[in-house]
């Protein structure tokens, strides 16, 4: 029986339903892994499907909320009936725990269970609105909360389950990565303050290629967060310390000593490019017909703007250009798309590099 389970994946590969499905097998609760909805008030662009629901605040964490939504499923012999979410579920139960790494979505169950025969469950899902906006937010924070709520999670005997394709998020919760302790390097600050963003961006793509192919949009165009990476890559080349490479002790197996087989990772990938783009194409337009752009419209009345940390990635970046009167809504769609597919061919190279061979 695994203790921690996690599914990460490409965008677009039905992660959310997979993780639903299992959780009501083995009795889980959901950690949200997505830098996109760690944000509060960014909802119909970045695919948060449960906030009708009521968020429950449990505490503060460094000053980021720490609660959960509860999602109302039914199940029956653990599968989840597909009246839950649009879209197919990726497999049934007696394909769970399969020792083969990637599992190939778009899997329909066969001889689902008739609505009136289904279970009734309630599973919570955590780290969703964690965070301003206008505020920043570090993978590091991210490792600090999910460690929080996996203990929390474990104490009342269920099994937590953490999905989502936020593949620096994972690295930094699976390796013990000691950022927190390096040193801030003044002389290097004030040599690189005044360096525009794409200056960053190849200073720190040329220390480390590997880390860099998969920061988020958010990540890459903000000056602070790059200007910190590249001291600590800096700091760990002058004390031969080597944190990217694969071997390191889990922080999870540590913290909670759990054995390797206690922990199992799920990667979800479509090999099919052209499905990808395709299920990417519908589902920007999804958005955009469930009012992605009245979202953007009411952030910007509320005083967000487009440099601020939470709106620095895919969408509302398209979104927010259109809406000033530099691109056309076609042009912003189309970007968009081209935009999230670009981000699923960065998550497939990071996670086959890193997850894949993890268990």
């Amino acid at each position: 029986m695994y203790k921690v389970i996690i599914i990460t994946g490409q965008t677009a590969t039905g992660k959310t339903r997979k993780a639903l499905q299992i959780a009501s097998e083995v009795n889980g609760e959901l950690i949200n892994c997505d830098s996109r909805q760690i944000y509060r008030k960014l909802d119909i662009i970045t695919g948060k499907d449960f906030t009708e629901q009521n968020f429950r605040l449990e505490r503060k964490i460094n000053g980021f909320n720490v609660g959960y939504y509860t999602i109302n499923v039914k199940s029956s012999v653990g599968i989840c009936h597909p009246e839950l979410v649009s879209g197919s579920i990726i497999r049934s139960r007696n394909k769970f725990g399969m020792t083969k790494q990637q599992i190939y979505c778009n899997k329909q169950i066969k001889n689902q269970q008739p609505i009136s025969n289904l279970q009734s469950l309630s599973i919570p899902l955590w780290l969703y609105d964690v965070v301003d906006p206008k505020e920043h937010f570090s993978s590091y924070d991210y490792k600090v909360l999910a460690m929080d709520v996996i203990a929390d999670i474990l104490s009342r005997g269920k099994t937590p389950i953490i999905v989502g394709g936020a593949g620096y998020y994972l690295y930094y919760l699976l390796y013990d990565i000691p950022t927190s302790g390096i040193p801030q390097n003044w002389d290097l600050r004030n040599s690189l303050a005044d360096k525009s963003t794409e200056e960053l961006q190849n200073k720190y793509k040329a220390l480390d290629p590997k880390a860099f192919i998969q920061l988020n949009d958010s990540e890459r165009n903000n000056t602070q967060r790059l200007i910190r990476k590249i001291e600590i890559v800096l700091y760990e080349k002058d004390h031969n310390k080597i944190s990217s490479k694969i071997g390191l002790s889990s922080s999870l197996s540590r913290c909670f000593n759990l054995s390797k087989k206690a922990l199992k990772i799920h990667v979800v990938m479509e090999n099919d490019k052209e499905k990808l783009k395709q299920t990417i194409n519908v589902r920007v337009n999804e958005r955009l017909d469930k009012g992605a752009l009245d979202e953007v419209r009411q952030l910007i009345a509320e005083g967000y703007c487009k440099n601020d940390p939470g709106l620095k990635t895919i969408g509302y970046q398209q979104l927010i250009s259109y809406i000033e009167g530099q691109i056309l809504l076609e042009q912003a769609k189309q970007e968009w798309i081209t935009k999230e597919i670009q981000y699923a061919k960065r998550q497939e190279t990071f996670l086959k590099k890193y997850l894949v061979d993890f268990n």
